[in-house]
């Protein structure tokens, strides 16, 4: 297979830690990236820090596949801009890999406006996926902005996923970036 492939597991950080990390490999199956989540959730079923987890370090998750940089968070680091930030005009991100398990509570209406929130006001492609089910879903692909842009013959849209499982295809286009970063 001709792909890189993203997953995520608990890893034993030392000194009694727990990070929840997310990995990458490469079409060779070599590690290329291993990030541990920065912000954890403390709310309701969510509470990662009440099931023993400890922040990671600090360090961006980056790694290139196929010419484009691609930024890695997790989850609740959705609701940290600064990180967004980081990733797209410091570390030269265009598309940020985002799993996460969204849980239907009061808080899920707010899961999409923070992925558009974040793919326009850093001008890259988030791809957020979200764990399959029926208290979860709604995976989404979002471009760098939505609607009409300058230069461009059709407004771009965000697209998404119900609760099944499912393909979310996205393809990074070097010249909706380029349109919208002018």
């Amino acid at each position: 297979v001709d792909a890189h492939i993203s997953y995520g597991f608990l890893r034993d950080a030392g000194a009694g830690r727990t990070c929840i990390c997310q990995a990458v490999v490469d079409p060779r199956g070599q590690l290329v990236l291993a990030y541990d989540k920065m912000h954890l959730c403390d709310m309701g079923d969510c509470s990662e820090i009440a099931h023993g987890c400890s922040p990671g370090e600090g360090e961006l998750g980056v790694f290139e596949c196929d010419g484009v940089r691609v930024g890695v968070t997790i989850c609740y680091d959705l609701r940290f801009p600064e990180l967004y930030r980081a990733l797209a005009w410091d570390a030269g991100c265009d598309l940020i890999l985002h799993p996460a398990a969204f849980v239907r509570d009061a808080t899920f209406p707010m899961y999409h406006q923070f992925v558009a929130t974040r793919a326009v006001e850093n001008g890259v492609y988030l791809l957020s996926v979200s764990y399959a089910g029926e208290r979860f879903g709604s995976s989404v692909a979002c471009p760098p902005w939505i609607g009409d842009v300058p230069g461009l013959a059709a407004p771009l849209a965000a697209a998404s996923l119900g609760t099944a499982e499912g393909v979310l295809p996205l393809v990074v286009e070097p010249r909706h970036l380029e349109a919208v970063r002018r």
